[in-house]
Parts: structure tokens; sequence; C-alpha cells
């Protein structure tokens, strides 16, 4: 039943759809107490935190993450430790702290692909590459985002909307425009068919951000005219929902 409700929960995040989202993991939370089960607790607990995350309480999220990655940590919980050392990467990420970001992801790969773990393995390469790309660290970038977008399954969108984000910045850091532009607008594509909001803001940044740079004010305007559909305008960055 804990599954199940996260399980809902996640279909209503991903089309931002918040409030239905938060009665699905209050009940998350409450399963998993009953239930008595470490694992039950953890997963609940960082499903909420992430939820939290994306409504812009970063203190509290972050708080209730770290809680996950110790316990994880203590009893040698490998799988639940790159998942949550993954939610702390995205959140250093929605507090500016690129540097931080860096370091969770690469302990998250680390400890995945020592595990073997193929299936989750292109997920966390596509999490490290973005936050390389936007540091500058262009060669490592490429490298990982092309290996994910190589070995993600079809299935896994998410995992493909953020490599092609992240060759996107890289191409447009290499001056390649034209193949950049393509690249996020690819990933916006993708995830628009999805109907994966949540999916859809991280391209979109980027990519008004890359507009405005080479000076395409109006062009950029367009795409901000999507954000504020996603995103009410009292929202704080995207980067916080990604």
């Amino acid at each position: 039943q804990t599954i199940a409700a996260q399980a809902l929960a996640s279909a209503h995040i991903v089309r931002l759809e918040l409030d239905e989202a938060e009665i699905l993991l209050t009940r998350a939370l409450e399963l998993a107490g009953e239930s008595g089960s470490v694992r039950a607790r953890m997963s609940a607990t960082l499903a909420y935190a992430g939820f939290l995350k994306q409504k812009g309480e970063l203190d509290a999220a972050e708080t209730m993450m770290d809680e996950v990655r110790e316990t994880a940590e203590e009893l040698g919980m490998e799988p639940m430790l790159p998942a949550a050392l993954a939610r702390l990467g995205w959140l250093a990420r929605a507090k500016g702290d690129l540097k931080r970001s860096e370091k969770f992801f690469r302990e998250a790969l680390r400890i995945t692909s020592a595990r073997g773990d193929r299936g989750l393995e292109p997920d966390y390469q596509a999490a490290l590459a973005t936050t390389l790309a936007d540091l500058g660290k262009i060669d490592e970038a490429e490298r990982l985002a092309l290996d994910a977008r190589a070995h993600a399954v079809p299935e896994d969108i998410s995992c493909h909307i953020f490599s092609l984000t992240a060759l996107a910045i890289i191409r447009a850091a290499q001056r390649r425009d034209d193949e950049a532009e393509e690249l996020f607008l690819s990933a916006v594509g993708m995830a628009r068919d999805g109907e994966l909001s949540l999916f859809e803001l991280h391209p979109l940044e980027h990519m008004t951000e890359f507009l405005r740079e080479r000076g395409r004010e109006d062009d950029a305007a367009v795409y901000d005219a999507r954000i504020a559909e996603l995103v009410p305008a009292e929202s704080a960055s995207t980067e916080r929902i990604a």
C-alpha cells in the first residue's frame, strides 16, 4: 500500500499536481509507520522530501533527505543510499551549490556502478552530466551524457530528457548553436508529448538562458510564457522543480 501510494503521488508530481500528491504522500508516511518496515519508512520519507523540494521548502527537504542518507549508510542499504544522494544532488542545484551537487551525484554514480546496477546508472550519469556541463567540465559531461543516452531504456523518459538537456548545454558551450537548440527542443518536446510537466521545466529554463545569451530575447520570451503556464509566478526558480 505504501508503494502504491507513492507511485500514484509520483504520477501527480510529474504533472505538477502537488495538492493531490501531498494527500497520497501523507498517507504513504502513515502506512509506512504502521508497517514497522524501516525500508518503507525511508522510501516514504525520501518521496515526501522530494515533494517538499518541489514546493520550495528546501531546508525541510534537505533535513529529511539527510536523515534517509544517514540511516542508509548506518544500515548498509545501498539501493536507498544512492537514491538519497541523488536527491541531495538535485537539491544542491536548487540552492545554487553546483560543487556540492557534483559531489553527491558522483557518489551516487560510484555506488551504483560498483553494484553493477545498469538500470539506474544512466539516470545518475545524466544527472552528473547536467551539473558538470553547468560547471564547464565539458569533456566529462559529454562522455557521461552520451553514455546515459546510449544505455537508458526507452521507457526511462526522464533520463533521456536530462541527458538531452546536458548535451544541449555542452553543444552551446562548444558554440554548436544549431545542434544545441535542436537538442533543447527535442527534450522539451519529449516531456510535453509525455505530459511530464515537471521534466519539461528543466530544458525550458536552460533553453531560455541559451537564447538570451545569444541576444534572442523575443524567442526566449515565448518559452518564458510556457514556464509561467507550468509554474505560478510566485514560485521560485524552476531549478528547484527539476
